[in-house]
Formats: C-alpha cells, sequence, structure tokens
C-alpha cells in the first residue's frame, strides 16, 4: 500500500467532494450547514466552498491541505492550521481507508511537515488512537475525556522529539529515562557505565552499542539533559566521554568508542574514537537526527535524505539514495531508515529481511537484529535471533524499542518494559522499571499541553 500526500488544488477537491460523499458523514469533514441531512448537492457545494475559502483558492490560507492518496485513490485529507505555539494536526479518511494504519502513516508525514510544533487531539476511549500518538513520539496528556498530543523540538525547528531517546540498550547493559529527569541502569557496569545515579534534569539516553566478541563488552552511557549540556559515564579511553564542553545540543548518540551530538543548527560534534572516519561529521548540515553503528555514523537530513561516514566495507554507508527518511538506525555491519510512509530501507551485511515491513513508526539497529515498532503497539523483529532477541511477538501496547547487541527492550504505554535475548549480566533485568512515555519537557519537567485549538 502506498500511501502520499498531494497538496490539494481544483482538480483535486473535485476528487476529495467525491471521496468524502461516498465514504464519510458530513459532520466528520466539514462544519454543518443548513439543509437535510445527507450529501445534497447544496451541501457539496458547501464542502467545496469550505476548502477553496480555507486553502486552495484563498488569498491567505488559513491552513495548509492535502490531499491522502492511497494506491492513487484519494482517500480523504489532512492539514496543518497555525495555532499558538505551533500547528494543529487534522485528518479524516473515508471509511474503507480506516483501520488500516493509513491515519498514523499520514500523521507522522504531518509532523515531518510541520514548520514548528505540532498539536492534534482525541478522546480518552479511543486507545488505538491514543496508542498511535505515543507510538508516533508525542507528548501525550489527559484532561478529562481529552487526550493532548504534542511534537515538538526544543530548539524550535521542525520534526519531532522522536528521536530522542527514553530507552537504550547496549552491549552488556541498558539505561532508562524517568519521567522525573532521572536516569536508572543495569547490566555489567564494570567500566562505570551504569553510575548514572546523580543524574537529573536528563531528556534523552544513549548508551554505546559494539558487536559481541571476546574482545568487546567495555561501554559507555551518554544522556543529554535539558538545558542542551551533556553526561557521560563509563569508558573514556578513546574520549568518547569528553563531553562536558558541549552546549546547545538536542540529540545524542552513542557508538563504539564515540559519541555524537546533534546541536540546534543542525550541525553535529563528536567524541572518541576517530579511526575509519565514524566521527567525520563536523562537516555535515541540516541534520534533524543521528545514530551510531559499531565503526560508522549515520545522519537523516532535513530534506529526508541521508549522511554516512566510517567504515563502508558492507555497504552500510550506501544511503546516498534513501529519501523521505524520519529516522535511521546503525548497526554492526547494517543500517537501516524508517520513510515517512511506514515503510523502512536497509544497506549492509545482516539485520534481517525488513522489505516487507509496513506501518512502522520507530526503528532500531542491533549488531545483527533490527527491530520495528508498529502503529498499533506491536513490535516485529528480524535478522539474528540465537539467544531469544527476537522473541518480541507477543509485545502489546508498545511505545518505544530499544535494540543492543543480543537482547532487545521495549517500552510500554505504562511506563513499564518489557526485555528479550541475552540476559547475562543483569542487562534484562527491567521489570522494576517505570519510565518516561514521551521525552520530558525542555524545561527538565513534564511536556506542557497543547496550546489552544
Amino acid at each position: 500500500m502506498h500511501i502520499g500526500l498531494r497538496r490539494l488544488d481544483e482538480p483535486l477537491l473535485a476528487a476529495l467532494c467525491d471521496t468524502a460523499a461516498a465514504g464519510a458523514d458530513p459532520l466528520e469533514v466539514m462544519p454543518p450547514a443548513p439543509g437535510p441531512p445527507g450529501w445534497t448537492v447544496r451541501r457539496r457545494a458547501a464542502f467545496v466552498a469550505f476548502h477553496r475559502e480555507r486553502s486552495v483558492a484563498a488569498p491567505r490560507p488559513v491552513e495548509r491541505t492535502w490531499a491522502v492518496v492511497v494506491d492513487g485513490e484519494v482517500a480523504g485529507a489532512a492539514r496543518l492550521e497555525p495555532v499558538d505555539g505551533g500547528e494543529e494536526a487534522g485528518i479524516w479518511l473515508a471509511r474503507p481507508w480506516r483501520g488500516r494504519g493509513v491515519g498514523a502513516t499520514v500523521l507522522r508525514m504531518l509532523v515531518e511537515r510541520a514548520h514548528g510544533p505540532v498539536v492534534a487531539e482525541t478522546i480518552a476511549d479511543n486507545g488505538a488512537a491514543v496508542a498511535v500518538l505515543r507510538g508516533l513520539g508525542a507528548c501525550v496528556t489527559v484532561e478529562g475525556d481529552a487526550v493532548h498530543a504534542r511534537w515538538g523540538r526544543a530548539d524550535g525547528r521542525p520534526g519531532s522529539d522522536a528521536g530522542r531517546a527514553v530507552l537504550a540498550a547496549g552491549r552488556r547493559h541498558s539505561a532508562g529515562l524517568r519521567a522525573d529527569g532521572t536516569v536508572v541502569a543495569v547490566g555489567d557496569g564494570r567500566a562505570g557505565e551504569c553510575a548514572v545515579d546523580g543524574w537529573t534534569g536528563v531528556v534523552a539516553v544513549a548508551v554505546g552499542n559494539v558487536h559481541t566478541a571476546r574482545n568487546t563488552g567495555r561501554s559507555h552511557t551518554v544522556g543529554l539533559r535539558a538545558d542542551g549540556t551533556v553526561l557521560a559515564t563509563g569508558r573514556d579511553n578513546d574520549g568518547e566521554c569528553a563531553v562536558g564542553g558541549w552546549r546547545g545540543v538536542v540529540a545524542v548518540a552513542a557508538g563504539w568508542r564515540r559519541t555524537l551530538g546533534l546541536c540546534a543548527e543542525g550541525t553535529v560534534l563528536a567524541a572518541g574514537r576517530a579511526a575509519e572516519g565514524a566521527c567525520a561529521a563536523a562537516g555535515w548540515r541540516g541534520i534533524r537526527a543521528l545514530s551510531c553503528g559499531d565503526w560508522h555514523s549515520v545522519g537523516v537530513c532535513d530534506d529526508g535524505t541521508a549522511v554516512a561516514t566510517g567504515n563502508d566495507r558492507y555497504g552500510q554507508c550506501a544511503v546516498d539514495r534513501w529519501h523521505d527518511l524520519v529516522a535511521v538506525s546503525a548497526g554492526y555491519l547494517h543500517t537501516v531508515g524508517l520513510r515517512a510512509d511506514g515503510t523502512v530501507v536497509s544497506t549492509g551485511r545482516g539485520g534481517g529481511d525488513v522489505a516487507g515491513w509496513h506501518d512502522v513508526t520507530a526503528v532500531s539497529a542491533g549488531s545483527g537484529h533490527t527491530v520495528g515498532l508498529l502503529a498499533d503497539g506491536t513490535v516485529v523483529a528480524a535478522g539474528d535471533d540465537d539467544l531469544g532477541q527476537c522473541a518480541v511477538g507477543t509485545w502489546r501496547d508498545v511505545v518505544a524499542v530499544a535494540a543492543g547487541s543480543a537482547h532487545t527492550l521495549g517500552l510500554r504505554a505504562d511506563g513499564t518494559v518489557v526485555a528479550a535475548g541475552d540476559r547475562t549480566g543483569g542487562r534484562c533485568d527491567v521489570d522494576g522499571w517505570t519510565l518516561a512515555v514521551g521525552t520530558p519537557g525542555s524545561s527538565g519537567g513534564r511536556c506542557s499541553p497543547p496550546g489552544p485549538g
């Protein structure tokens, strides 16, 4: 199923009106209009006039409106309307396309097209919609029967904070972000990678990952603070923890013996092992997301393309033809990219077959396996499963995933965490965790409710 957005114009408006009349109630897709119920000639004319006045023919459009096109057919409409503090997202779909994951894909596309923070609303009884909002990285707040969702980077640039991880899995340990901005870590901490007890004001975590081998193991943990500074603990033989002077950082990524930081202006900072070019990201511009593998690093550009640097022996850096990306994840010898339509692309060696995945809202690459979070809160996995790291088929209500060297973590909507795979050293001892669902706000507390609208 191919899902796309096309800016609404006169020909598409006529097709959209036909779609609405055939598969939606008038009150679902337009303001009330006088006259008998149903799609009368007068009501169809009012529908067309409504969209002309707001976007298609307006000298100063009230909103940006797109036709939702599924496999060449107009399936509904999507909009972004400016409100205080951002843009409000709205979607309607005709009956034949409801319940098929189209809405989640379209909402992801709107978030990526926004000029700033995005807000959306639903009702508390709509559990499926709430799960989708959380799965797409929204900060969700509940007020009575109303559910408010907000996506918005702390730096005000387009896109969401979905790339700010609240869960991270490494070679021998795991880390998680609590709702109060503190951090918890379990596993083998002989290099100090689990020494996070004193951290506060953290809004994202990352851990260094590396493939399982006799000569690998010691790692580090990184925390991004709400004020744009960065914390690090653990192995520092190559200077991977030398991040104390970083400022203005909005996202972090950790790989084998190195750390990357994404700055508010879209540039990248690097610390640690420079061999093979894995830290050669100083010239990158317009970056919106980062990921580190064993020996390579990958970034998503503001235009949805990707860049990569480092070891490319198996084609793990062959991302130059990728497009429409919203996220990337780098593993041992492979890289995966998440497209705005919910499909996944991959390059390199290993990681499993992800070509048939659809309705994906997040991806995470382990050393030899790949994990995908679906819009309905379930999880898929492919690749190496020798230690059960792909045994995620029964997981439900998941809102975030993290793949380590040989284990997998999943964050549920209630803040609890599930784990699969290698349990050596206690890396999967997460049963007692309760983590932040959505990123804590940029002031160090919970996310604030959306503005009016």
